[in-house]
């Protein structure tokens, strides 16, 4: 759906991610779904990245971002709704969310679960 609004997704893995308990997998589709769909409507690019990578202490790290307008299109366009969303998908699941402006322009979405998930 991304492709169809006019947004190239890159998708990155780092490290294996076979075993990751299906809470925290059904997690991070949605928490993705929900980034994607708020590049779609506020960040005016035609490019996102979204990276899933193993971390050492073996838990998961999750990282949406884009190089659009970023906060400055979701304070004029969004009610936020959809961030606190992700930030209660992610806390459900033993997860933490860092989300906000990237400091070279754009939007990222992080969101981690320590230790094995």
């Amino acid at each position: 759906s991304s492709r169809l609004a006019g947004v190239e997704v890159d998708l990155r893995r780092h490290g294996s991610l076979g075993d990751v308990s299906p809470a925290v997998a059904a997690a991070a589709y949605r928490i993705t779904q929900e980034a994607l769909t708020n590049v779609i409507r506020h960040a005016a690019v035609d490019r996102a990245l979204v990276e899933l990578r193993r971390r050492p202490d073996g838990g998961v790290e999750l990282e949406v971002s884009d190089t659009g307008r970023g906060a400055v299109a979701v304070a004029s366009g969004g009610s936020g709704r959809g961030l606190v969303g992700i930030r209660e998908r992610a806390a459900i699941t033993g997860g933490t969310a860092t989300i906000g402006p990237r400091p070279d322009g754009g939007f990222t979405v992080r969101v981690v679960w320590a230790g094995p998930p």
